[in-house]
């Protein structure tokens, strides 16, 4: 096998260097060939993983405001006010009951009590409603309780005054009434706690 032929110079560079153990010519490093450059690689950044978002709840709707609670109309006569209502203090439109003063007894204590007799188109003919015995005997004083009457049971309850035309009824009653509240008040004050509490249990 022939040798190849010397290399020869070139005009424009160093002649070309063999690479004997590869058998290949090296990478010429003349003015027209620049170095190779080592690669490098770059690693992936990795992306932040996405937060995810907490589901936003559905706003409530408000609760709608209760309506105002109606006043409990007084039953009793420790419910009733100590300044009466008036004339001008009942609707325009409200049906009034008239009724006469009369003077009773409570049932343990033996204390004086007013109450209003009223009559009534029912089976029971009449019904007694509580009237604080300090209130002026007048037709002008307006009382606003609970129905005690079935039948005419409205759910606004009653309007009661004193019967006009039964006013001196009325006023002899309240004058009674008063001396003997007066003559139960000295007995009542002459007993001790425990014997007050024995006759309030009955």
């Amino acid at each position: 096998m022939s040798k190849p032929p010397p290399p020869q110079r070139s005009p424009t560079g160093p002649p070309p260097i063999l690479l004997r153990r590869q058998g290949r010519p090296a990478p010429s490093c003349g003015p027209n060939h620049a170095p190779r450059l080592p690669v490098t690689h770059t690693a992936p950044v990795a992306k932040p993983a996405a937060v995810a978002k907490p589901a936003s709840k559905p706003t409530p709707d408000p609760k709608p405001e209760p309506p105002p609670a109606t006043p409990r109309l007084p039953m009793w006569g420790a419910e009733l006010p100590v300044v009466p209502l008036l004339e001008a203090d009942a609707p325009a439109d409200a049906s009034v009951r008239l009724g006469t003063l009369v003077c009773t007894r409570h049932a343990r204590t033996g204390r004086p009590l007013f109450v209003l007799c009223v009559p009534c188109d029912c089976g029971r003919h009449k019904h007694t409603y509580p009237w604080r015995g300090d209130w002026p005997v007048d037709a002008s004083v307006r009382s606003h309780q609970a129905p005690r009457c079935r039948k005419h049971k409205a759910p606004g309850g009653v309007w009661l005054a004193l019967d006009p035309e039964r006013l001196p009824i009325s006023h002899q009653a309240s004058q009674e009434g008063r001396e003997a509240f007066l003559e139960w008040k000295a007995w009542w004050n002459t007993l001790s706690a425990g014997e007050r509490t024995a006759i309030s249990k009955g």
